[in-house]
């Protein structure tokens, strides 16, 4: 099988790990995708702090039809709006109580979120980051698991010559 064009494949979220694997304030333990994530099993076994990166999800946008000719393939691309999530995981057991999870969950998205706001990947046609939402997504006594959701763009361009 031939290779696919890169300008055909989703959005590389290898691009966003990279660039939140560069150092940070407070450093980040482990960068790693959705398949290093699922292999951890329970929060205490989470490399904290860390982060995940994941593909949410990749909307096309209309695209205005042009000529094309039954039974064959039109030079076409297309902008895709991307979502995907960071998923943050912060520990503290030196405290029991809350206090010092949430300075060490403030200080590490503070961190994190420094170094995606307004990075554009480089990819044609992509757009600044944009945060979308954040939410606690699970939580103990000494470790919590926060998820942002942040937003940009890319375009898919099948290369066809018109």
């Amino acid at each position: 099988m031939a290779a696919m064009p890169a300008s055909m494949l989703p959005f590389d979220i290898g691009l966003a790990i990279a660039r939140l694997a560069t150092p940070l304030p407070g450093a980040l333990r482990a960068v790693g995708t959705s398949a290093d994530m699922a292999a951890i099993t329970q929060l205490r076994d989470f490399p904290a702090p860390c982060a995940y990166v994941l593909l949410a999800r990749e909307k096309a946008t209309k695209t205005s039809s042009g000529a094309s000719i039954p039974g064959q393939q039109s030079a076409r691309s297309q902008l895709i709006t991307v979502t995907f999530g960071v998923v943050l995981v912060v520990r503290n057991l030196r405290a029991q109580r809350g206090d010092a999870l949430r300075d060490e969950l403030r200080d590490s998205l503070g961190a994190l979120r420094s170094r995606l706001l307004g990075w554009t990947p480089p990819l044609p046609s992509a757009t600044a980051c944009e945060l979308v939402q954040g939410d606690l997504s699970d939580y103990d006594a000494g470790t919590a698991i926060w998820t942002d959701i942040w937003r940009t763009q890319h375009t898919l361009n099948n290369g066809v010559s018109a």
